[in-house]
Parts: structure tokens; sequence; C-alpha cells
């Protein structure tokens, strides 16, 4: 087989890339971060697809989130490839969010036919799982050793075709469908299993056996208790139905005293009708009196507004009769004769001077005389000012009492009344006849309603039923009780078929569920004989399995010599025959001999002789696993530890061993160009 080209649409930071390969060593170079594990992962995802989401790689990324094109839509590419047929073949493969919405498709490569799904090609083509491809033909740096955590799968595969010459049929899955019959007939535990499934089987039968023994005498007791049911069943139903004839006759009795009463109680309907349409017609001209008078309806505001303009008259004309004392009854002159007095005093004054000729005496009777009269003046005018306000007041009060007067007429003036107390007493007269109208009016919507009330419960006309003497003479227990009485019978009569019917099932049931102890002994019989069977099957098998798993031993002790004898061939040849002897375990751990003949195992040596060591072991294996005919290896710098002697010696190794078909070697030293001579290099 042989990698021919790689197209990549996109893939991490690899995108629109075409990259040729050649048969012998290829070497792809380039810097750090230029693409080279990227390349590799590819070609890993083109054969065997990504891994689920639940395999992470560093930082907890998932590869479909770390490979995801950086500046593409596309999420995949293609990989060119020739089988061992000499087919030219290509694997096409899209990559989207989930593993359920990738598709691969395998193709003829000249005619791009569609051959088959892709899903399995790895497996089909490299005949290896993923996990196996990365534990042999798939090196990384610091990586060679990854064989010892290997699950078993190399090795087995080794063993496999040591065995039988093919790896698909192996001692494996002999030993596992062995073990699993073993396990089907008896598990560890010695709980589970079919010979553990017929103990129980045999244990239940004989217990079954005592049931079956037990039940035949509860069946006899069922059988007689259901006889008595049946007689107890029968007696009850014939006193049932006397009851029911009865019964039927004390009703007929009851409907005779039903359509009795009814027509006593129509006629006692058809009195009481006919007295309240009487009623009704009596209401009705009361109202019509009522209504007929035409008095003014007088409210209780009206009573209440006169009895306070009366009391307000009231005060005021008290009020009135005190200013009207205090008004004088003629109008008081300007200058009445008392106030003349102060004036003849200085006349006399004055006159007695003019005869004295006492100039003084003279000037002072005039000046008596003028100052008496004009005090005399100011004061009289003074009086009659407050005379005036005092009639004014008078006045005032006057024609309040004639304004209050007014306001009285018209409130008495159209009930035809003086003052309020009439209008009160006509007042009480006019709301007992609104009264007396309102409780007519209830009166008659309450006849009405009894009147409507009597229609409804006044029986219809039916015909009347005739009913025998015999019926109409009745005189044993009424209905209800003989009711009663049928129901309690009824009841007993159902419970007693119920229980009946539960006893008939419960015998039909166990009747078919029981078996009798002869069937039970046949089974029993045939259980242990197919228990004796199958515990010498158990035996037999577990010997089998012990003898297979001894001669399996002492085949992959065989087989281990020769892995060795490679692996010893491989390393002499890497170390310039400085170490001819090394030894694998099951494991795939290493010991060798030293030049001084001393063992140690390979973790005590250098790194770099020690990633020589499990190289020289992988290719060990590829060369037994493929019986000389090693698939495409990729090598992602996995000779990054070995000096330059190692390093021209690995790769003269792979470049001319015929058991190499093709090696596809990824590094990022640039002196490999230079140590490395006469091969195909592609750059990144």
């Amino acid at each position: 087989m042989r990698i021919d080209k790689v197209e990549i649409d996109g893939f991490g930071k690899l995108n629109n890339c075409e990259f040729a390969f050649a048969d012998g060593v290829n070497l792809i170079y380039g810097e750090n971060e230029s693409g080279k594990s990227t390349l590799c992962e590819f070609i890993l995802a083109a054969f065997y697809g990504l891994p689920n989401e639940s395999k992470k790689v560093a930082d907890d990324i998932t590869p479909r989130k770390k490979y995801r094109p950086w500046q593409s839509d596309s999420f995949g590419g293609r990989v060119y490839f020739t089988d061992d047929e000499g087919r030219r073949l290509v694997i096409e493969r899209s990559f989207k969010g989930t593993k359920r919405g990738d598709k691969a498709v395998l193709r003829d490569a000249e005619s791009w036919e569609e051959i088959d799904t892709a899903d399995d090609i790895g497996q089909k083509y490299f005949g290896l799982s993923r996990e196996g491809f990365l534990k042999t033909l798939y090196i990384k740096s610091f990586g060679a050793d990854s064989l010892k955590s290997d699950d078993g799968e190399i090795m087995t595969r080794l063993s496999n075709m040591e065995t039988s010459g093919a790896e698909d049929v192996s001692y494996s899955k002999i030993l596992n469908s062995m073990e699993k019959e073993i396990f089907s007939l008896k598990t560890k535990t010695g709980r589970g299993g079919k010979i553990s499934a017929l103990e129980d089987r045999l244990r239940e039968l004989n217990s079954e056996m005592c049931i079956s023994r037990m039940t035949q005498n509860t069946l006899e007791n069922d059988r007689h208790n259901l006889e008595i049911l049946k007689n107890t069943t029968f007696e009850k139903e014939e006193e049932a139905k006397v009851l029911e004839e009865k019964y039927a006759q004390a009703l007929q009795h009851e409907k005779f005293i039903a359509q009795k009463k009814i027509e006593e109680s129509k006629t006692i309907i058809e009195n009481r009708l006919k007295k309240e349409e009487e009623k009704l017609q009596n209401i009705k001209l009361q109202l019509e009196k009522i209504n007929s008078d035409n008095e003014p309806v007088i409210s209780a505001e009206e009573i209440s507004r006169a009895r306070a303009l009366e009391t307000k008259r009231l005060l005021a004309e008290e009020r009135m009769v005190e200013a009207k004392r205090e008004v004088p009854e003629k109008l008081r002159p300007i200058l009445d004769e008392t106030r003349l007095i102060p004036g003849f005093f200085g006349l006399v004054i004055f006159l007695i001077g003019f005869l004295l000729k006492s100039m003084v005496i003279y000037i002072s009777g005039v000046l008596v005389a003028v100052v008496g009269i004009l005090i005399s003046l100011l004061i009289n005018i003074k009086k009659r000012r407050d005379d005036d306000k005092k009639r004014e007041v008078y006045y005032e009060l006057r024609h309040e009492v004639d304004k209050i007067n007014d306001e009285l007429n018209s409130i008495f003036e159209p009930y035809g009344v003086l003052i309020s107390d009439e209008l009160s007493a006509l007042y009480v007269s006019t709301n007992d006849k609104v009264k007396q109208a309102s409780q007519l009016e209830q009166q008659l919507k309450d006849c009405e309603k009894e009147i409507e009330s009597l229609k409804d419960t006044l029986p219809e006309k039916t015909e009347m039923v005739e009913f025998s003497e015999k019926v109409m003479e009745y005189s044993g227990e009424d209905a209800e009780k003989l009711f009663a009485k049928i129901n309690a019978l009824k009841s007993e009569i159902k419970q007693a078929q119920e229980e009946a019917h539960e006893i008939s099932v419960r015998l039909v049931r166990e009747t078919a569920e029981i078996r009798n102890e002869a069937d039970i002994k046949a089974e029993l019989d045939d259980i242990m004989f197919e228990k004796c069977e199958a515990e010498k099957r158990y035996t037999a098998l577990c010997r089998a399995a012990e003898w297979l798993k001894s001669a399996h031993e002492e085949i992959k002790n065989n087989f281990a010599p020769r892995l060795n004898e490679k692996n010893a061939e491989y390393l002499s040849f890497l170390t310039s025959e400085k170490y001819k002897d090394v030894r694998a375990n099951d494991s795939f751990e290493l010991n060798l001999k030293t030049t001084s003949g001393e063992i140690v195992e390979a973790g005590f040596m250098s790194r770099g002789t020690y990633d020589l060591l499990y190289i020289a072991l992988r290719f060990a294996a590829m060369n037994v696993m493929t019986e000389g005919h090693i698939p495409p290896v990729i090598l992602d710098d996995a000779f990054s530890q070995l000096d330059n002697d190692r390093l021209l010696s690995a790769v003269e190794l792979i470049n001319t061993s015929p058991e190499f078909s093709q090696v596809i070697l990824f590094t990022c030293h640039e002196n490999y160009k230079d140590l490395l001579k006469n091969i195909n290099v592609v750059s990144l």
C-alpha cells in the first residue's frame, strides 16, 4: 500500500494545499507551527475520521474544534492511495460540527465512481483500529513507547496470526465464546446461569408439589361452600319474589291514596284561589278610591321649612316690638322751648349789662345766649338722628316680618291652612293615604303572586284511575319498608352471588394453575436430567478453557522469540551492533543486555537510546504482524532524540529494507535535508 497524494480543502491552518508522496522515504520539512502536525492529523482523520467529542486534546479542546479551518468554510479534503492489489483509490471526507454530520466516501481515483463509504477504511486497508494504528504505524516524538499502554490489541493480533495464520480467526474469540457459555451455565458468584436457574426451578417444583397437596383440600372446602351459597341464594330469591308482589300491591294502594289526596288538594286550592281573586278585586277598588283623591301631597321638608319660618317670624316680631318702644311718637323739633332757656338767661344778662351800661356784662350776656342756643341746637340734632336710626331699625324688622309672612302664605295657601300645626295635621292625613296606597299596592302584588302560585300548584286534569277493592282496602306494610326489605334481600343475594363467583373463579383458576402430582413429578425428573447434563457440560467447558489457555500461552511463548529476534536485528543495525540482545514482555516493557553483559531496564538508558529501543520494537512488531510487508509508516519527528549517526542508520534501515514500502517523515530540523540524500523532500 502507498499514499500518493493529499489534498486539503480546509483543516486547521492548512487551506487549499496539495502534497505528493513517493515510494520509500518522504521528508516533510517545516519550521515550528508550519502545519506538519496538522498534516499528520489530517492523514489520520482521512482514514479513521475525527474521534468523538469526549476525546479531548490539550487544554480540553476536542480535535474537531482544534482543527476547524481558520480561514475557510470547507472542512475536509482527500487522500489518494494505491492498495496492495494496485488499485488507485481516493478517500474524500468532509467534517461538520458533530460526528453525525460527517461524510466519508471511497472512490475510484480514475473514474471518480463511488465505491463505498469510507467509515472503516483505516481498519480495512491498514488492518488496525485507530488506537492500533497510533501504537504501531504512527510514531510521534517522545511517543515511541506508547506500546506499553497497549490494551491487548497488538499482542492479541500477533498471537492470533501465530495461532491460526489469520488475525480475524482468534484464540480470544474462541475463548470468549467458551467463557460466555460457561458464564451462561454458571456465573462466578454461582448465583446466576442456567444451572442456578434449574436449581431454582427444582425448588419451585418441590414447593409446587406441597402446594398442590394442600390446595386439593382447600378446593374441596370451596366446593362445599359454593353449594351452600347456591342454596341460600335460591331461598332468598324466592322470598324476594313474594315481597315484590306485596310491594306492587302497596304501590297501587299508595297511588290510590295519592289520587284521593290530589282531588282533595285540588278542591282546597280552587277555594283558596277564589278567595284570593275576590281579595284582589277588593284591593283594586280601594286603590282606585285613594288614587281618585286629588289633594296635593305635602312633603316633610315643607313642614320643617314652615316651622322654621314661624320661629323666625316670632323672633323678628319680638325684636320689632322692642324697636317700636324706642321710636318716639312724634318727630323731635330741631329747637324746642327747653333748649331756649340758656338764651333767655343770656338775654337777661345782656339787658342787665345794657341797663348798667357795663360792656363786660353786656358781652357776657350775648356770649351766654349764643353759646347756650348753639349747644342746645347740637344736642337736639344728635337726638333726632338717633331717633331716625331707631325708626329705620323698626321699619327693617317690620319688612322682614312681612317677607316671612309672604313666604309662609306661599306654603300655607295651596293647602288652605294658616299655621304649621294645621299643615302638619294635613301632612299626617296625606301620608296615611300614601302609606295606605303603598300597602295596598304591596298587598296587590302579594295577592297576584299567591294567585299565580295557586294556579301553578293546581293539579292538572288527569284521568281518574279505578282501583280494585283489594287495593283500596290494603292494610299491610307500606311500600317504602317493603322496598327496603327487598333491597336488603337483593344485597344479600348479590353478596352471596359474588362470593359464589369468587369461589368459582378461584376453583377454575386453581384447578387450572395447580397441576396434579404426576405432572409435577414428570417435570421434576426432566429438570433433574437437564441439570445433570448442564453440570457435565459446565465441567467439560471449564477444563477445555483451561487447556486452551495453556495451549495459547505455550504458542505465545513460542511467538515471543520471533518478535525479540527481529527486534534485536533492527536494534543491532540502528546502534552499529552496540546492542544485540533485547527482550520484550507481554506489556512491551524492554530489557537489554549491555556490552558488559549486564541486563538493564530500558528506562535507565538515555532518552535517545530509550526512543531508539522502542522504535526498533515498533518496526519489529510491524514486520511480524504484516509478515514483512509494512504499510505506510508516519514518523512525526520520531528521530528528534537521535544523533546524526543513528539518524542516518534509522533512515538507511527504512530506506533500504524491503519490508518498508513507504515512510513519511515529518521534521523541523533543517539538517535532515543535508543528511538524507536521494529522498523525496516536501517543504511547508
